[in-house]
């Protein structure tokens, strides 16, 4: 099969980073920005402000893993540990 290469003129981090990597080979300018390799998650927690508004919240879900960092409930350990290992295995794949 014919070699696969990733052109880069002026930007290339992150997910267009994570992209180029499957290519056989990068090829960049001089200038150009390639890497910038990190992972990250966000979110925010809103379990106290929906008990204190007597909200009921309603959620069907099949999976154990499947509401991880939920920001409506309490983050757990175990949560929090799965997601930290999900993040650095992403990590992983990009160095």
């Amino acid at each position: 099969p014919p070699e696969v290469l990733a052109f880069v003129d002026e930007l290339c981090t992150s997910g267009g980073y994570y992209a180029a990597c499957a290519a056989d080979a990068i090829v960049a300018a001089p200038c150009a920005m390639v890497g910038s390799v990190g992972v990250i998650t966000r979110g925010f927690g809103f379990h106290r402000a929906i008990r204190r508004d007597g909200v009921e919240r309603r959620v069907l879900a099949a999976g154990a893993a499947k509401a991880g960092l939920d920001p409506y409930l309490p983050r757990t350990r175990p949560a929090v540990a799965r997601e930290t290992r999900i993040l650095e295995e992403l990590h992983g794949q990009f160095v």
